[in-house]
């Protein structure tokens, strides 16, 4: 038995699904100061930002929000020269959180200064955020 499908069923088969949700709510502002939100499943416990609506680590639907660390330390970094949205440059880095999520974000230039593996910590400007080196007590 032979199947065939039209260009349009291949192409509407290989669409990617969208597994962000809306990220107006990114960030909120608790008892503990500014934190980032993302998702915890609640079928193996993962924890991924931003939100998602299925779990990266098992494929799990049932997730929650979740606060996530506001400090870790800077796993790796980029400055970006060219842009056709953004003013340029500006600094890019993975941040590994202390709760063990992994994430890309805005750094400014005290992050970088910092080094690699050097701690940071989020800061919130107007409703912005991004990531800066957190000053050693």
């Amino acid at each position: 038995m032979t199947i065939s499908l039209s260009a349009s069923a291949v192409e509407a088969t290989l669409a990617p699904v969208e597994d962000l949700v809306d990220r107006a709510g990114d960030i909120a502002l608790t008892d503990a100061g500014h934190r980032l939100i993302g998702s915890c499943c609640r079928s193996c416990g993962g924890k991924n930002f931003p939100k998602r609506m299925a779990c990266v680590d098992c494929g799990g639907i049932e997730l929650e929000d979740a606060e996530l660390a506001h400090e870790g330390r800077l796993y790796s970094h980029t400055t970006v020269h060219v842009s056709s949205i953004r003013e340029t440059p500006y600094r890019l880095g993975y941040i590994d959180l202390t709760d063990g999520v992994r994430i890309l974000a805005q750094l400014d230039v005290a992050a970088v200064e910092g080094g690699i593996d050097g701690p940071v910590e989020l800061v919130v400007n107007d409703g912005n955020w991004s990531f800066t080196r957190k000053e050693q007590a």
